[in-house]
């Protein structure tokens, strides 16, 4: 199975740590959408993000995080 990666976005919600998972996409759509994702986030509520990553997969397997 080839490897894909994830949208992975740390934010905070009601104060609590949430984490946004998305779906299956090419390493440059997943560091696109992670960006922007943390950026937008953060453009509404300074310091509400507080990480992005892309999560490297092989089918439902985590094999690391990369940015």
């Amino acid at each position: 199975m080839p490897e894909n990666n994830r949208t992975e976005v740390g934010y905070y919600e009601d104060g609590k740590q949430v984490w946004h998972v998305g779906d299956d996409k090419t390493r440059e759509a997943c560091t696109s959408e992670a960006i922007g994702m943390f950026n937008s986030l953060n453009a509404r509520s300074a310091g509400r993000a507080f990480s992005w990553a892309c999560r490297k997969m092989n089918g439902e397997q985590f094999l690391e995080r990369v940015r």
